[in-house]
Protein backbone atom coordinates (compact mmCIF):
# COMPACT_ATOMS: atom_id res chain seq x y z
CA UNK A 1 0.00 0.00 0.00
CA UNK A 2 0.95 3.38 -0.72
CA UNK A 3 -0.32 7.27 -0.04
CA UNK A 4 -0.05 9.99 -2.14
CA UNK A 5 0.55 13.53 -1.15
CA UNK A 6 -1.06 16.25 -2.77
CA UNK A 7 0.59 19.59 -2.02
CA UNK A 8 -0.67 22.87 -3.06
CA UNK A 9 0.45 26.61 -3.13
CA UNK A 10 -1.27 29.46 -3.98
CA UNK A 11 1.42 32.38 -5.69
CA UNK A 12 0.59 35.96 -6.72
CA UNK A 13 -0.19 36.49 -9.79
CA UNK A 14 3.32 38.10 -12.25
CA UNK A 15 3.01 39.06 -15.90
CA UNK A 16 5.66 38.29 -17.91
CA UNK A 17 8.46 40.60 -19.23
CA UNK A 18 8.49 38.36 -22.56
CA UNK A 19 6.82 39.11 -25.63
CA UNK A 20 5.68 35.53 -27.78
CA UNK A 21 4.04 35.32 -30.64
CA UNK A 22 2.27 32.01 -29.71
CA UNK A 23 -1.78 33.67 -30.05
CA UNK A 24 -3.05 29.83 -31.07
CA UNK A 25 -0.56 28.06 -29.08
CA UNK A 26 -0.57 27.36 -25.00
CA UNK A 27 2.89 26.40 -25.98
CA UNK A 28 5.04 29.97 -25.37
CA UNK A 29 7.88 29.57 -23.87
CA UNK A 30 11.12 29.49 -26.59
CA UNK A 31 13.50 25.79 -26.08
CA UNK A 32 15.79 28.76 -24.98
CA UNK A 33 13.76 30.12 -22.27
CA UNK A 34 12.61 26.08 -20.84
CA UNK A 35 16.52 25.53 -20.59
CA UNK A 36 17.56 28.61 -18.58
CA UNK A 37 14.69 27.51 -16.21
CA UNK A 38 15.91 24.20 -15.92
CA UNK A 39 19.29 25.55 -14.80
CA UNK A 40 18.36 28.11 -12.50
CA UNK A 41 15.94 25.92 -10.78
CA UNK A 42 18.89 23.32 -10.81
CA UNK A 43 21.82 25.59 -9.59
CA UNK A 44 19.39 27.36 -7.34
CA UNK A 45 21.63 27.31 -4.31
CA UNK A 46 24.75 28.31 -6.00
CA UNK A 47 22.96 31.58 -7.75
CA UNK A 48 23.04 35.33 -6.07
CA UNK A 49 20.04 35.81 -4.48
CA UNK A 50 18.61 38.05 -6.82
CA UNK A 51 19.35 35.24 -9.77
CA UNK A 52 16.86 32.56 -7.98
CA UNK A 53 13.60 31.64 -7.95
CA UNK A 54 11.85 32.99 -4.97
CA UNK A 55 10.94 29.91 -3.45
CA UNK A 56 10.96 27.93 -0.42
CA UNK A 57 13.80 24.82 -0.22
CA UNK A 58 10.81 22.35 0.45
CA UNK A 59 8.89 23.20 -2.63
CA UNK A 60 12.04 23.68 -4.76
CA UNK A 61 13.32 20.08 -3.67
CA UNK A 62 9.61 18.74 -4.24
CA UNK A 63 9.43 20.32 -7.88
CA UNK A 64 13.15 18.30 -8.17
CA UNK A 65 11.57 15.43 -7.13
CA UNK A 66 9.06 15.92 -10.10
CA UNK A 67 11.58 15.95 -12.60
CA UNK A 68 13.19 12.83 -11.48
CA UNK A 69 10.58 10.92 -11.09
CA UNK A 70 10.42 7.96 -13.55
CA UNK A 71 6.90 8.47 -15.86
CA UNK A 72 5.00 5.76 -18.02
CA UNK A 73 5.53 7.77 -20.93
CA UNK A 74 8.22 10.63 -22.06
CA UNK A 75 11.11 8.96 -21.00
CA UNK A 76 12.71 8.44 -24.70
CA UNK A 77 15.27 11.38 -24.46
CA UNK A 78 16.53 10.44 -21.32
CA UNK A 79 16.79 6.84 -21.84
CA UNK A 80 18.96 7.59 -24.78
CA UNK A 81 21.02 9.71 -23.22
CA UNK A 82 21.42 7.41 -20.06
CA UNK A 83 21.91 4.21 -22.99
CA UNK A 84 24.76 6.07 -24.70
CA UNK A 85 26.79 6.08 -21.76
CA UNK A 86 25.91 2.82 -20.91
CA UNK A 87 26.03 2.75 -17.13
CA UNK A 88 24.40 3.86 -14.31
CA UNK A 89 26.95 7.54 -13.71
CA UNK A 90 24.34 9.85 -14.44
CA UNK A 91 21.54 12.01 -12.76
CA UNK A 92 18.74 12.91 -14.72
CA UNK A 93 15.66 15.72 -14.04
CA UNK A 94 13.48 16.33 -17.25
CA UNK A 95 10.76 18.09 -18.33
CA UNK A 96 8.87 16.58 -21.52
CA UNK A 97 6.65 18.20 -23.32
CA UNK A 98 4.02 17.08 -26.51
CA UNK A 99 1.92 19.66 -28.19
CA UNK A 100 0.77 19.88 -31.66
CA UNK A 101 2.54 17.15 -32.78
CA UNK A 102 5.98 18.24 -31.47
CA UNK A 103 7.84 16.55 -29.03
CA UNK A 104 10.42 18.02 -26.70
CA UNK A 105 12.51 17.67 -23.62
CA UNK A 106 14.57 19.73 -21.49
CA UNK A 107 17.14 17.99 -19.17
CA UNK A 108 19.54 18.72 -16.75
CA UNK A 109 22.19 16.41 -16.38
CA UNK A 110 25.53 15.47 -13.82
CA UNK A 111 27.37 12.77 -13.85
CA UNK A 112 28.00 11.18 -10.62
CA UNK A 113 31.31 11.58 -9.08
CA UNK A 114 32.52 14.71 -11.25
CA UNK A 115 32.00 18.32 -11.73
CA UNK A 116 30.72 17.95 -15.05
CA UNK A 117 26.58 19.07 -15.40
CA UNK A 118 24.62 19.94 -18.84
CA UNK A 119 21.54 20.89 -20.03
CA UNK A 120 19.74 19.91 -22.94
CA UNK A 121 17.26 21.24 -24.92
CA UNK A 122 15.95 19.43 -27.59
CA UNK A 123 12.74 19.57 -29.68
CA UNK A 124 11.28 17.53 -32.74
CA UNK A 125 8.45 16.75 -34.81
CA UNK A 126 6.61 14.53 -36.08
CA UNK A 127 5.57 12.62 -33.08
CA UNK A 128 6.62 11.22 -29.65
CA UNK A 129 9.69 9.00 -31.42
CA UNK A 130 11.10 11.77 -33.44
CA UNK A 131 13.89 12.77 -30.93
CA UNK A 132 15.48 8.86 -30.29
CA UNK A 133 18.47 9.15 -32.34
CA UNK A 134 19.07 12.86 -32.14
CA UNK A 135 19.01 11.97 -28.01
CA UNK A 136 21.35 8.99 -28.48
CA UNK A 137 23.93 11.05 -30.31
CA UNK A 138 23.62 13.64 -27.71
CA UNK A 139 24.51 11.40 -25.53
CA UNK A 140 27.55 9.97 -27.27
CA UNK A 141 28.98 13.27 -27.75
CA UNK A 142 28.51 14.08 -24.30
CA UNK A 143 30.01 10.36 -22.59
CA UNK A 144 32.93 10.96 -25.13
CA UNK A 145 33.49 14.50 -24.07
CA UNK A 146 33.03 15.83 -27.88
CA UNK A 147 31.40 18.73 -26.55
CA UNK A 148 33.89 19.90 -23.88
CA UNK A 149 35.27 23.43 -23.99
Amino acid sequence: PYTTLFRSRTLPARTSKGTYTCKHSAACSSMADLARGMARLMLDEQLPRGKRFNIHRRDRNLIRKALKAKRKRGMDVVNNIAKAFGNDELVMFHKPGYSEGWISDVVYIYRRHSRQRWVVAIAGYPGRAALNRAALAIGEALAADALAY
